[in-house]
């Protein structure tokens, strides 16, 4: 267990310090997780719901992400 959880914070360090180090890099770690996790049809075909569930997690209703990027995507000319 000592040894997970090792990995753990040496792989969290560096996912950090990836996401911190520009906008770039940060962006970049984004399209990443989206492709891995196969949430860009949701984006694609404006499945808010289904890619708020895949993004934040089941309990995303808990701050409607759904209904936030909708009106986000409404609001800059979606």
């Amino acid at each position: 267990m000592d040894l997970l959880f090792h990995c753990l914070s040496v792989y969290l360090c560096r996912l950090a310090a990836v996401i911190y180090r520009s906008e770039a890099d940060q962006l970049d770690s984004f399209v990443r997780f989206v492709d891995v996790n196969g949430l860009a049809k949701y984006l694609r075909t404006k499945n808010w719901a289904a890619f708020a569930r895949g993004y934040n997690g089941p309990k995303y209703k808990i701050n409607p992400y759904d209904t936030k990027l909708a009106a986000a995507y409404k609001k800059f000319g979606g």
